[in-house]
């Protein structure tokens, strides 16, 4: 009898425990949900952090969070597909700091390069995400051709047909930052990926060859213009008309434009070879010449050659 009385006692009490273990896990949910929606988490500071085209107010009424909205009941997702609906907007991060205050930390893309598809000019920043599409050439911008582009959309990176060429144009981006040239450079062609051509602002058009050993060849571009300045082939306005070739490592070549051969004072004729190869080294400090030695004399004002080739090296 005792045995059955004590088993008796033990369900009562496993069922006691059972229903009260049930009451205060339902007294803790209802606690937690009372809590999360009291005023304690109702957003009293939004914060915005990288913006510089757009104000704050314009960011926070883009992002959908409002003054008052339960910090935990936002989606971090909503917000930032809101935002980079502006395909000038990059939403780097949301941060929730608890208990009534987010910062949405962005950064802002800027037109840096024009790609020129269908007719349309898209507006585009360096990593080629597109911005804008215009019918008219911006000459602020660097303008990219040769890509084999198979279209666009706003916000989105452009579309080409070879991925390859879009790494090789990358590289040419990382390159130009790299030696602070990158605002120099009006036009880069990349129709013909063994011969990839730019357009700088002073008038060169540069031959780089292939896009192997960029960085090498990039070295030797201030150099060779500071030797070319030097030997008189920059005009008043420090136009330099002609075609620097760096597609040689461990040299360059200058050929001056046909209007420069033409309107040289020691030039013999535009048909003519006028001019001398010529090679110098940029660590040598003889001549003052930082990037080779130009062909011709140009320096002289006797029989000096204006019209020839002008070649260096910095490799010594």
């Amino acid at each position: 009898m005792k045995e059955k009385r004590a088993e008796k006692r033990k369900k009562v009490y496993v069922k006691s425990y059972g229903r009260l273990s049930i009451f205060l896990l339902l007294l803790l949910v209802l606690a937690v949900v009372l809590l999360v929606n009291s005023s304690i988490f109702e957003i009293s500071s939004i914060n915005v952090m990288g913006n510089f085209r757009f104000s704050v107010q314009e960011i926070i009424e883009s992002s959908g969070v409002a003054v008052g909205d339960n910090i935990f009941k936002l989606s971090e997702a909503d917000i930032k597909e809101r935002l980079e609906n502006n395909p000038y907007i990059s939403v780097i991060d949301i941060v929730r700091e608890f208990p009534d205050k987010i910062t949405i930390y962005i950064s802002e893309r800027e037109a840096a390069v024009q790609f020129e598809y269908a007719g349309v000019y898209c507006n585009a920043d360096y990593d080629g995400v597109v911005l804008a599409a215009t019918q008219t050439h911006d000459p602020a911008l660097m303008l990219v051709k040769g890509l084999n582009l198979t279209g666009y959309k706003l916000g989105e990176r452009i579309a080409v047909q070879d991925e390859t060429l879009f790494s090789d144009y990358l590289e040419l981006i990382k390159q130009l930052k790299g030696y602070s040239l990158i605002d120099q450079v009006s036009q880069a062609d990349f129709s013909d990926n063994m011969d990839l051509k730019l357009t700088m602002d002073n008038g060169l058009t540069v031959k780089l060859g292939s896009i192997v050993q960029l960085a090498d060849k990039l070295a030797y571009y201030s150099p060779a213009v500071d030797s070319l300045e030097k030997n008189g082939y920059a005009d008043a306005m420090g136009q330099i008309k002609g075609v620097l070739d760096l597609s040689v490592m461990d040299n360059f070549a200058f050929m001056p434009s046909q209007e420069e051969n033409a309107n040289g004072d020691a030039s013999q004729g535009a048909g003519e070879n006028t001019g001398e190869d010529a090679g110098g080294n940029a660590g040598e400090s003889g001549s003052g010449d930082a990037g080779g030695t130009t062909g011709g004399n140009a320096d002289e004002s006797g029989d000096g050659d204006t019209g020839g080739t002008a070649g260096g090296s910095t490799g010594g």
